[in-house]
């Protein structure tokens, strides 16, 4: 499946009333950007879909290892616990 079509599916039972913003990430010059969405509901956050341009087959933030392409612009953990932070 296409994430066009995971992101439609997720959404479906939210509705008409989400709004979606954008935000882009690229301060380090390591030869990749972050381009973050975030789609809300009610001024909440219901799904974050974070997509790295340029990056290769590694984890976000971790171990850096030469020539493997990886962005260093997010560390993927923190994200993803930032995230859960939202819903205490």
């Amino acid at each position: 499946a296409s994430v066009a079509s995971v992101v439609g599916a997720f959404l479906a039972p939210w509705g008409a009333g989400v709004s979606r913003d954008h935000a882009t990430i690229d301060r380090r010059g390591d030869g990749t950007s972050v381009l973050v969405t975030d789609h809300r509901q009610d001024g909440r956050v219901v799904l974050r879909l974070v997509t790295i341009t340029g990056g290769g087959h590694a984890w976000p933030g971790g171990r850096a290892r030469p020539g493997a392409g990886e962005s260093q612009e997010i560390d993927a953990s923190a994200e993803i616990l930032r995230f859960f932070a939202l819903y205490p």
